[in-house]
């Protein structure tokens, strides 16, 4: 409530006073710096907006003639479309308000500070991650602060820790970027930025830990800075959709997911699977049959919803009793929606009970069942024939058998066919 009164109420008020007779105009003051004064102390002034600030300075110390002027020049400030310069001093902007550094009327220039107030344009062109590396590319400036001695950084947080880097990025120009604003008073034609962050060396040349991690920028110029999230504003051809990589490193094989929080839209990296598990991304299809153009090759179908992952990391391993391995790479995947094939040719299977699972890098998911009706496939191996099947009393796991063919048995169970 007490903040309405000194910036809504204080303000309407003002406007009144403006319209009235002189002395009513300094008996009115009087009457509202009386009023204001248990109001207001050195703790509202961060709440406040500048404007308010110095409406409230020159309020409380009765500085009539100042208290017109300022009516004045809000009013013709709603009419107009642009916005008040600023001073850039010493890591600050000052809006030039009327009385700015007057040494007459001495008002501090907290009054006029808008540094935390200022708009921070900002749009993300490009965002993706190949290998190890994440690239963006975009561009942000601060409103009002044209880009020279451009500064700007860009900084990964991790949300629980709070443990953050911040890394270069590269400059780039920016030519009628901000052209539409304030009738193109200011130009922001250094406001592009490139960044590509290698997962294994930005903290400070080790890899990132696991973690959530927020991609913000710092954007900075002319010796001032402010921070903002990233990603709520881009073109659209840069996805926000959750885009999970599997990449290998030193250190070994790890999960990376960029992907857009909500419900602000802004770009977060998921290393580790905090949020983005890789298993569910996996599946395979509960149908499984022999090739139609190779009766001895068994099909496994299913989908991979992972947006990149090493080259043949994708397989079907398959072990039997004797420890006898056997590793099957997919093939046939579906650029567009992640389907994929894994042919298993039971012919270079040895003899014994064989079970499987989908494998990714560290990731893996037990094979189907075999269906019972699977058919069997039959083959000779050095003149002798041979057959695969689903093994019997397998439960509801994966379970082949693979045997030579008992010709006696064969033969006595044709004869009493």
């Amino acid at each position: 409530m007490a903040h309405r009164h000194l910036t809504v109420e204080v303000q309407e008020v003002l406007s009144h006073l403006a319209r009235e007779p002189r002395p009513q105009q300094e008996k009115a003051l009087s009457q509202l710096a009386d009023t204001i004064a248990p109001l207001w102390h050195e703790g509202m002034n961060g709440r406040l907006s500048a404007m308010a600030r110095l409406r409230l300075h020159l309020v409380r110390h009765q500085m009539l003639d100042e208290v017109l002027e300022l009516v004045r020049f809000e009013d013709d400030l709603a009419r107009s479309k642009v916005s008040t310069p600023l001073l850039v001093d010493d890591g600050r902007a000052l809006a030039r308000y009327p009385f700015l550094r007057d040494p007459d009327r001495a008002v501090p220039d907290d009054c006029y500070d808008v540094t935390t107030q200022l708009g921070v344009p900002h749009h993300v062109a490009r965002a993706d991650i190949r290998g190890t590396t994440l690239h963006l590319a975009g561009y942000g400036y601060l409103h009002r602060v044209e880009t020279s001695d451009v500064t700007t950084e860009l900084v990964l947080r991790e949300r629980d820790s709070k443990t953050e880097f911040r890394l270069p990025v590269t400059h780039t120009p920016t030519p009628g970027v901000g052209a539409g604003e304030d009738e193109g008073r200011y130009t922001y034609d250094r406001a592009g930025f490139e960044a590509a962050v290698d997962i294994t060396t930005a903290a400070n040349g080790r890899p990132l830990d696991d973690g959530l991690w927020d991609i913000s920028l710092s954007i900075g110029a002319q010796g001032l800075t402010r921070e903002v999230r990233i990603g709520g504003r881009r073109a659209d051809d840069v996805s926000g959709k959750a885009a999970t990589h599997i990449v290998t490193t030193a250190e070994g094989t790890r999960a990376v997911t960029l992907y857009t929080t909500h419900p602000h839209g802004n770009f977060t990296l998921d290393i580790g699977e905090r949020k983005h598990a890789v298993l569910p991304q996996l599946r395979l299809n509960e149908a499984i049959r022999w090739a139609s153009d190779a009766p001895t090759e068994l099909e496994f179908t299913g989908s991979c919803a992972l947006a990149g992952y090493p080259e043949g990391a994708l397989t079907v391993a398959m072990e039997n009793e004797q420890s006898a391995a056997a590793v099957f790479r997919a093939s046939q995947v579906s650029e567009r929606d992640g389907t994929f094939v894994v042919r298993v040719p039971v012919t270079d299977l040895t003899v014994g009970t064989w079970h499987g699972e989908l494998r990714l890098n560290s990731w893996a998911l037990p094979l189907p069942e075999l269906p019972k009706d699977l058919p069997a496939a039959k083959w000779r191996r050095r003149a002798l024939p041979w057959y695969a099947k689903p093994a019997r009393d397998a439960g509801e796991r994966f379970a082949l058998q693979i045997a030579r063919t008992d010709l006696v048995r064969a033969v006595a169970r044709s004869i009493k066919g």
